[in-house]
């Protein structure tokens, strides 16, 4: 693994297992701001997470801007038709199970108008379906790579989880990645073709990814 990648500090998931977004955050600012320990509570208002609810990115990746990071989001999920259209967008996109998911878990109509904010923001949201080249450009980039995948598909259990993990290195056979969980599994190796399987569940539009680095000092 590089240098880089050695030094991100590992966080685990909260009992509850509702914080794997904010963990992979908290590992990230962890690595860039190691003399501030960003609370849960703190994470929690970043991200607009709202109690027992699953994390959409969008809020996080504003804040992220706004505290001078370069943030970019590469997503075969249309967001534009999803502030249009809503629950309905997502039962479109990726079926019943996955959106009734999402419904189930999420304030739809909040994280449609964060979505708005974001776009509005300075975070780069481009919509088109990522391939593993694009994780490995990034991170030869210096961005910091989080994914959302099943996490149900990359412990090879039935159903559907929404799940963020940040990886560390990509070769040839596997993916490094420091997961959340639970369970917490810091630098976890998982093979390539498994975790492809988590990350294009149910279909390639699920694949996106956030690349995540300083901005550049002018």
């Amino acid at each position: 693994m590089t240098t880089q990648a050695t030094k991100v500090p590992f966080y685990s998931n909260t009992p509850d297992d509702t914080h794997c977004f904010q963990a992979v955050f908290r590992m990230i600012l962890g690595y860039y701001q190691p003399e501030r320990d960003f609370s849960w509570e703190e994470l929690d208002t970043l991200s607009a997470k709202q109690e027992g609810m699953a994390t959409w990115p969008q809020a996080m990746l504003s804040a992220m801007e706004a505290l001078g990071f370069d943030i970019t989001m590469v997503e075969g999920f249309d967001g534009h038709a999803f502030i249009e259209r809503g629950g309905a967008y997502l039962q479109e996109a990726f079926g019943s199970e996955i959106a009734k998911w999402q419904i189930e878990n999420s304030n739809i109509d909040d994280e449609r108008e964060l979505y708005k904010k974001a776009y509005s923001s300075g975070v780069d949201i481009q919509n088109r379906i990522p391939n593993i080249e694009d994780l490995k450009d990034y991170m030869a980039q210096g961005y910091f790579v989080a994914c959302n995948v099943n996490s149900s598909k990359l412990n090879q259990k039935p159903g559907y989880v929404g799940h963020f993990i940040l990886i560390l290195d990509i070769t040839d056979q596997e993916i490094v990645m420091h997961d959340p969980g639970l369970p917490a599994m810091p630098e976890r190796h998982v093979g390539l073709d498994l975790f492809e399987q988590a990350w294009a569940d149910p279909n390639d539009a699920a694949r996106n990814f956030v690349a995540i680095r300083p901005k550049e000092k002018a």
